[in-house]
């Protein structure tokens, strides 16, 4: 670039989502094909730096598609850093005096990375990665210090300069943002775009976490009077037709929260603009990461491709088309995304084990470990863990292809020292993979680790210790690890095997007493003999989520009806049972859509005599 000031004629689109498993970077690679396909320079950009996979998607057209040996988003800004760390910032001749030295670094252009593709109408799809993949892209990602940037580096006007550049290259710049809260998805939802996608699915926690975000961004981008100054377009994905009754409350819900960003839409569109933008599920998907516009024939209903094109014609505010693509052509694009896919599935693993955390060698390390246990007492290639990916074949597919078939899964976590002083437990990608597809996650700790060391994703699952001792004199913790798995993997039981057998239901209801704005309570009281009266209670903790129906109690197996199903009264449901001693309480509310748990023994005003029995 030439100009002091390009012209700025393109448009940035954020992606966006507060949780993981929405589909949100599955939606904007569809995007960015049908853009493409249809005449557009197209830009999309790797934001999700902790766990970058939107390379997946576009894998058979990429020079490198591990991405090894390819520089992306993280080194231009790491290559910026160092050159502000120069006793002179260096400027290209003495001439550019009225040129800001750091022009030079803000072209991401040189890290964009061309699709071998031949789209029609001289459309072009341009891909920039989450960075250079190897042992030191952590070590470049966790020491990156984005408010060092933002509050020392004038990062704000950089990034400023490089929306000028991009915009001024391209259509359409579509980033894929990180979930959640923090530095990097505050950047890519308030800063950078012009318009705003919000991927969501119809649950709750989805809604409620993706609308705060939309209305945090709204806020900071008003223009004067007030004015809104960005775009939001509310996405809800993933969308089953089932559970009617719920499926409409979880419509009404998403509906009243995200009617405040509709400004764009005419009004007569605002009540149905939601149901229009639906984007079904489809199983096939969340195995594979494929393009739909490849697999699915144009014209099509009921397809993902149809609420792909959808989504991008709204975004484009124009009619766009899927490329027809001859079947016999079809046929190869598929073919170059599924070998590996093809291979996993056809192996005979039923069981994954992997490291819970990312990058951490002992975990890996035990992973290996106890998986070699389970193969000699349960027989071999039964169980996966990363040493068995055969050479030569892209390691990352090939696990994904195994998980997507496995009966069961395990996530291993040691305890180190050197993560848990700075408390970076980042759990690695797999594990979201796993709680997505709705596997059976049972984490397994070892070396010292503890449920509460595990990472956040799995804190709430009930885990299995299996041994404190170092690797290389564990053999009794392989031994007790599968003493503990034996019942599962020959089907006797279901996943009980860390919990205390006097209390059958500690873990088993998700270990929080509160949960989807219901509060699960308790109170004791002395009552004839050594007897107490204990009083249940379930409320609603958010007043416009009113408690109706019926819950079930889950009490100890000792007494003579173990669940006792209770209707709710004014927005209560009380049970008044008479104990000996503390047990653990399981409860299922809104017709199973909550489940909540109590350890009676942990109440602060129950009568010592009670919790230590």
């Amino acid at each position: 670039m030439n100009t002091l000031t390009p012209v700025a004629s393109g448009k940035i689109i954020t992606f966006y989502s507060y949780k993981g498993g929405t589909g949100r970077t599955m939606a904007m690679a569809n995007v960015a094909w049908i853009l493409a396909c249809n005449g557009k320079r197209v830009l999309v950009i790797d934001w999700d730096l902790e766990a970058p996979g939107l390379h997946r998607y576009f894998r058979p057209f990429l020079p490198d598609p591990e991405l090894s040996d390819t520089p992306g988003l993280i080194d231009f800004f790491v290559r910026f850093w160092e050159a502000t760390r120069v006793a002179e910032p260096p400027t290209t001749s003495s001439a550019a005096s009225t040129r800001p030295w750091f022009y030079d670094y803000a072209d991401l252009l040189a890290y964009a990375v061309p699709l071998d593709y031949e789209f029609p109408h001289k459309g072009e799809l341009h891909f920039v990665g989450a960075g250079r993949q190897g042992a030191s892209y952590a070590s470049r990602v966790n020491w990156f210090r984005w408010d060092e940037f933002y509050e020392k580096l004038g990062g704000g006007v950089f990034l400023e300069r490089v929306k000028e550049v991009l915009k001024a290259e391209y259509d359409y710049v579509l980033i894929d943002s990180r979930t959640g809260l923090s530095d990097t998805s505050g950047i890519c939802t308030v800063q950078m775009p012009d318009e705003l996608v919000v991927c969501f699915t119809l649950n709750r926690q989805s809604i409620e976490g993706a609308a705060a975000t939309a209305w945090s961004a709204d806020l900071q981008r008003r223009l004067s009077e007030d004015r809104p100054g960005l775009k939001i377009w509310p996405v809800p994905m993933r969308v089953e037709l089932a559970e009617h009754d719920r499926l409409a409350a979880a419509r009404l819900a998403a509906r009243e929260k995200f009617a405040p960003f509709l400004w764009h839409i005419s009004p007569n569109n605002r009540p149905k603009f939601l149901g229009s933008m639906e984007v079904l599920y489809f199983p096939y998907y969340a195995y594979e990461e494929i393009l739909a516009p490849i697999v699915d024939r144009p014209g099509q209903a009921n397809t993902l491709s149809e609420g792909m094109e959808l989504l991008t014609t709204c975004l484009a505010e124009q009619n766009l088309s899927i490329l027809k693509i001859p079947d016999g052509d079809r046929a190869k694009l598929i073919a170059l995304y599924e070998p590996v896919a093809k291979l996993a599935a056809a192996s005979t693993f039923r069981v994954f084990i992997g490291s819970a955390i990312q990058f951490h060698q002992a975990s890996t390390e035990e992973a290996a470990s106890l998986g070699e246990a389970m193969e000699s007492a349960f027989g071999p290639n039964i169980v996966f863990w990363e040493d068995k990916v055969p050479l030569g074949t892209p390691i990352q597919p090939f696990l994904e292809g195994v998980m997507a078939h496995a009966e069961l899964v395990f996530f291993v976590s040691a305890a180190s020292s050197r993560f848990d002083a700075v408390g970076e437990r980042k759990a690695t990608p797999e594990v979201g993979l796993a709680l997505s597809l709705g596997k059976k996650v049972i984490p397994v700790m070892v070396r010292g680790a503890s449920q509460s060391s595990l990472p956040p994703e799995l804190q709430g699952i009930r885990g299995i210790t299996a041994g404190r001792g170092e690797i290389g004199s564990g053999a009794v913790d392989r031994r007790r690890f599968v003493d503990k798995v034996s019942p599962l993997m020959r089907g006797q039981t279901t996943f009980n095997f860390s919990l205390d057998p006097d209390d059958p239901n500690k873990g088993q209801f998700g270990s929080l007493d509160s949960s989807n704005g219901r509060q699960l309570a308790a109170s004791v009281s002395a009552s004839a003999g050594e007897w107490f009266v204990v009083d249940l209670s379930i409320v609603s903790t958010v007043p416009t989520l009113v408690l109706d129906g019926e819950v079930e109690f889950h009490l100890h197996p000792t007494f003579r009806s173990r669940v006792k199903t209770v209707k709710v009264v004014n927005g209560i449901a009380k049970l008044r049972i008479s104990a000996w001693g503390a047990f653990t309480v399981g409860a299922v509310a809104d017709g199973g859509a909550t489940r909540l748990e109590l350890d009676l023994a942990a109440l602060p005003d129950a009568p010592k005599e009670f919790t230590s029995r």
